[in-house]
């Protein structure tokens, strides 16, 4: 299984991330008539899956869109979203925001993400939901999650789907240290109708995006909004519909496995990826 293989040396486990990004799953692939390219990671077969779209009738299988950071589509994302697949059954999605293009070093990617019309992206995220639940698979149930620029772009997806009225808003959506600009889109009703759960680092310095005080900020504004206008928790319907964690002793893209920071705490990303999957499988799960 996928998740044992984090266990081992630093060298061997970026090894194994970097032959899992060159499995057939990884391989690119065009939704109809989307303009960029959606990476595929679908569940190792031999694995169970709490998860089970194949036990229930016409039910398509959910799916969850992964968001890279700012380095673009690197070995990094495609291990998390095989990850995710394997551990909760789902297809995971990664849609290439950079057209191709993969940063060498932070300046690159800085420079990458400050060139990204966000506008744009936000609206190419929101057009992979629609071709996700096209004609026939309308019940299909939908998550976003995604780390640094990916998690403030999950975010503002969740988000933007309610703002379209024919659609149906996101079934769950996570995001690591990222929060949208206020002139990209407000987040601060995303918890009303989409379930959410946020995770950031206690020594997180990047003021205003992803840093602590940041969260706990997004944080009273969700309670505020559930408080004031209720939530799919106030009808029964969900036990973990909003939840916002500082984590203790870690600082930005902490869960980042093949570029470690020198605070990364491996039992601490385990425990993490288990708070997600659990949150993942409660509001996608089809039988």
């Amino acid at each position: 299984m996928f998740a044992r293989t984090l266990t081992r040396t630093p060298a061997a486990a970026t090894a194994a991330l970097a032959a899992l990004a060159r499995t057939p799953a990884a391989r690119g692939l065009h939704l109809k008539s989307l303009p960029f390219a959606v990476h595929k990671f679908t569940p190792h077969a031999t694995l169970r899956h709490t998860l089970n779209a194949a036990d229930a009738v016409d039910t398509p299988t959910p799916a969850v869109v992964v968001i890279q950071e700012w380095w673009g589509v690197d070995e990094q994302v495609r291990a998390h979203a095989q990850r995710i697949a394997n551990c909760t059954g789902a297809v995971a999605l990664v849609p290439d925001l950079y057209k191709g293009k993969v940063a060498l070093d932070e300046a690159e990617a800085a420079h990458l993400m400050n060139g990204l019309d966000w506008k744009q992206a936000l609206e190419d995220l929101a057009s992979l939901v629609a071709v996700l639940r096209d004609a026939g698979h309308e019940r299909r149930k939908v998550a976003s999650l995604g780390f640094c620029m990916g998690g403030a772009m999950s975010l503002a997806l969740g988000a933007r789907m309610q703002q379209v009225a024919s659609a149906a808003p996101l079934n769950a959506c996570v995001a690591f240290y990222g929060i949208p600009p206020a002139g990209l889109i407000d987040i601060s009703q995303l918890p009303v109708r989409t379930p959410v759960q946020a995770h950031f680092g206690e020594n997180d310095d990047h003021k205003g995006f992803s840093d602590a005080a940041s969260a706990r900020a997004l944080e009273a504004r969700w309670a505020k909004a559930i408080k004031e206008h209720g939530g799919m928790h106030a009808h029964g319907l969900h036990s973990l519909e909003e939840r916002v964690f500082v984590h203790p002793g870690v600082g930005h893209a902490f869960m980042n496995e093949v570029r470690k920071r020198s605070d990364f705490d491996s039992a601490l990303v385990t425990r993490t990826w288990q708070q997600v999957f659990d949150f993942l499988t409660e509001h996608l799960k089809t039988v």
